[in-house]
């Protein structure tokens, strides 16, 4: 796991390619989140078995606009805490 915070992931998912996007899982931790390769075996099982925390996979300039969107609707509808 590669837990990091908003402004690494926001660089990491502009570098992205679409062949090698950064899958992103949510964490306890409010700002931090779980980034790591959506195209590795085992990132590829979470998504197949529909981890819960799973966000999304994202690359590029408009899957940080779409990360950004995620944000901004994860702080006006936040989640019930578990």
């Amino acid at each position: 796991m590669t837990h990091q915070v908003i402004s690494v992931i926001n660089e990491r998912i502009k570098a992205a390619h679409p062949n090698s996007p950064i899958a992103l899982f949510s964490l306890q931790k409010k700002n931090l989140f779980d980034a790591v390769y959506a195209n590795t075996v085992l990132t590829q099982q979470r998504i197949r078995q529909r981890d819960p925390f799973y966000i999304g996979s994202f690359y590029g300039l408009f899957g940080l606009e779409q990360f950004k969107q995620y944000r901004k609707d994860v702080a006006a509808n936040p989640p019930e805490k578990l």
